[in-house]
């Protein structure tokens, strides 16, 4: 004798529910940036269950793509009404280029209605694009050290050699930043300096003439690398101005593959760094930038958040580079790419007095120098390193904190 007509209508009624219960989501794929844009998909339920549904909505990488929310429930209500969830890309300081990762929605099996429990997971590929920009090329960082006496004051030469590996101005005796930095230890007096005078020293074989503050070559023998081929491949500006200066000048540099040299100052010091590559918000505002630095003591990139100082019209970098503002950009081409400063618009300037690429102007003590020289001289003879500054010169001691 067979089961009653109500309980076979009941379990035909389940198991119709089990066969047809679904759901779906849409789109299957989305992208989203680093600075922070989103993109959305929905899911929805295809068949009207007889107790809730409840969805986990989780990302594979976190530090690539977050989700919210995170948890997703459908009533016998609700259940053909999508329901949204948005995915936010998420910042980092890192190289990285567009990096892929995966939301999955799945169905939270002890929360649910047992005939959504077995459906399978489905998933949403996205893909974060990165909000950093770089200079093509391999970056370089020569490194000073403490316990080298020649090398003190010299992170501007430095920052030249750094230009001068990644541009392809090495030969085959100094073909890296470590081993043209040597050169100059060798050949130029441990003292502040200005980055576009080394790289008309290294291509051309010039000295800088008319110095009465700086450092200067002293042992003589070097004749240039490339002779005839520097003051097309050099542009210095100052950096005190716009907003828009300081980005707009590193992505005409970087988009015409000239490397980038910054010289900031703190109070009566001053240093000088190498730039690598920035980084933008949604809106296009600069945060940061990635940046190799001689007196950090590490082989690596550092990252370096700035803001700018709109009653000073400059930039001040932060983080571990508090109190260090952004006062000159020096621009060094690659070798031999068929472009030259005019990708800038026309010469930069330093300090208000032009210049192409034909030797720089001479260096004047600043106000705050010259009261230093009056007021102690006897103490600045004594003292080992002693830090003036010069139409902005750089370097200054290793006693800052590595970032």
């Amino acid at each position: 004798m067979g089961a009653p007509a109500s309980q076979t209508a009941t379990a035909d009624s389940a198991w119709a529910l089990v066969a047809t219960a679904g759901f779906s989501v849409t789109p299957t794929s989305a992208a989203v940036a680093e600075n922070g844009t989103t993109a959305t998909f929905t899911v929805v339920l295809t068949q009207q269950p007889g107790a809730d549904v409840v969805f986990t909505v989780s990302s594979s990488d976190a530090t690539e793509a977050t989700v919210s929310p995170t948890t997703l429930t459908f009533t016998s209500v609700n259940w053909s009404a999508p329901q949204t969830v948005t995915i936010t890309g998420v910042n980092d300081a890192l190289q990285d280029g567009s990096q892929t990762s995966t939301v999955t929605v799945s169905v939270n099996a002890a929360l649910s209605d047992n005939a959504f429990d077995a459906l399978a997971a489905k998933t949403v590929s996205v893909t974060t694009a990165d909000n950093d920009t770089f200079l093509s090329g391999q970056w370089q960082d020569a490194a000073q050290t403490a316990a080298n006496t020649d090398d003190d004051d010299l992170c501007w030469a430095a920052a030249a050699s750094n230009l001068l590996a990644w541009g392809g101005w090495g030969t085959a005796t100094y073909a890296t930043a470590e081993s043209i930095f040597a050169k100059f230890q060798y050949h130029w007096t441990d003292y502040v300096g200005k980055m576009y005078d080394g790289w008309k020293w290294w291509v051309d074989g010039t000295a800088p003439s008319s110095r009465t503050i700086g450092a200067k070559v002293d042992v003589g023998g070097w004749t240039g690398a490339y002779v005839g081929q520097y003051s097309a491949d050099v542009y210095v500006k100052s950096m005190v101005g716009a907003e828009t200066l300081l980005k707009a000048t590193l992505n005409t540099a970087f988009t015409n593959l000239f490397g980038v040299t910054l010289g900031l100052l703190k109070g009566a010091d001053s240093h000088a760094v190498t730039v690598w590559g920035y980084e933008t918000s949604s809106s296009g505002q600069l945060l940061g930038l990635h940046l190799t630095d001689s007196e950090d003591n590490q082989n690596a990139l550092v990252y370096a958040p700035v803001q700018y100082n709109a009653g000073l019209s400059y930039w001040d970098l932060m983080g571990g580079y508090s109190g260090w503002s952004i006062r000159e950009l020096d621009a060094f081409g690659k070798r031999a790419d068929g472009k030259t400063n005019s990708v800038f618009g026309g010469a930069g300037t330093i300090t208000g007095v032009n210049y192409a690429g034909t030797d720089a102007p001479s260096e004047v003590p600043e106000p705050a120098s010259v009261i230093l020289l009056l007021l102690g001289v006897i103490g600045l003879l004594a003292a080992r390193r002693v830090r003036r500054r010069a139409s902005l010169a750089f370097c200054r001691d290793e006693s800052r904190m590595a970032p």
